[in-house]
């Protein structure tokens, strides 16, 4: 995220910051997330020799796997345990959007629902949307930390002025 995309002053630097490590929290929760479904799904395809995979089935195992990377160096950058970790790779994947990512993962109905969810919860005062994300903080519930994400994307639009995450 740019500087110019954001509030300006003193506070600039502090808000990256603490926007990014937000951000990176949430991109290792969507990307460690597998339904149980998928996880059924990946184990039958890895059970399969290579030459059998299907160009469907491929692709799965092959973005499963560049997943498995991009989380492995993510909790890497997060933890500052690697010193050899590239910010500018960092900084590009951070300013693409986890809702990609987010709608990749989750079923239509658990779309559905956090959509329906978010709908009713952000029609309630700030000091009652502010009790609910604190409450919802610590919830592994996809739907839940989904809803929460948008209000959280909606608030931070309110703050700067219009831009987005």
């Amino acid at each position: 995220m740019k500087n110019e995309n954001i509030l300006s002053g003193s506070k600039t630097e502090t808000m990256d910051s603490d926007f990014a490590n937000e951000l990176i929290k949430e991109w290792i929760y969507w990307l460690s997330y597998e339904s149980e479904e998928d996880k059924a799904k990946l184990e039958e395809i890895k059970a399969k020799k290579g030459s059998k995979l299907t160009d469907i089935e491929k692709r799965i195992l092959s973005d499963y796997q560049v997943e498995r990377k991009i989380l492995e160096a993510l909790k890497r950058y997060s933890n500052k345990s690697s010193k050899d970790t590239n910010q500018e790779l960092m900084q590009i994947f951070l300013n693409n959007n986890i809702e990609v990512l987010i709608v990749k993962k989750l079923c239509l109905r658990k779309i559905n629902d956090a959509t329906r969810f978010y709908e009713n919860v952000k029609t309630k005062s700030l000091e009652e949307i502010s009790d609910w994300l604190t409450r919802a903080e610590g919830t592994m519930a996809p739907t839940f930390r989904y809803t929460r994400l948008l209000l959280l994307k909606d608030g931070y639009k309110k703050i700067t002025d219009g831009f987005t995450l």
